[in-house]
């Protein structure tokens, strides 16, 4: 973890579990991102869950879960995707989710905690909609 950047997946799981407080279940990190109240918002904790996707190499990906598809259409997911500059809106295990798929090498740390937070709050703020 030299000069603030991440080469290997043991590097990130150590800087996510140092962070957010993660577990380890079945091989898939789940960690707990606590978002502060602010003027228009309550205070909030965000569940991810994080893995390593083998088949593309030294990638993984960040998973949020949002809850029931219900208030979304399709085409609305596609049209969100296609605006997003972080973020792919998705399906998890039949409910909506927003994940993001980073590089584990020559990843900056501040890159990595910017992307949780920032899906971290696409998702608080589509479950207050």
């Amino acid at each position: 973890m030299g000069s603030g950047t991440l080469a290997t997946w043991p590097e990130v799981h150590a800087h996510l579990a140092a962070t957010y407080g993660a577990v380890t279940v079945d091989g898939m990190l789940q960690i707990r991102v606590t978002l502060p109240m602010t003027a228009t918002a309550r205070a909030r904790v965000i569940a991810m869950e994080v893995r390593q996707v083998p088949e593309l190499g030294a990638w993984f990906k960040i998973t949020c879960v949002i809850g029931p598809m219900h208030h979304r259409s399709p085409c609305e997911l596609l049209a969100a995707n296609i605006r997003a500059t972080i973020g792919t809106w998705c399906t998890h295990e039949g409910e909506l989710a927003i994940r993001q798929t980073l590089p584990t090498e020559g990843l900056r740390i501040a890159d990595l905690d910017e992307t949780v937070r920032t899906l971290a709050q696409l998702a608080a703020a589509d479950q207050e909609a």
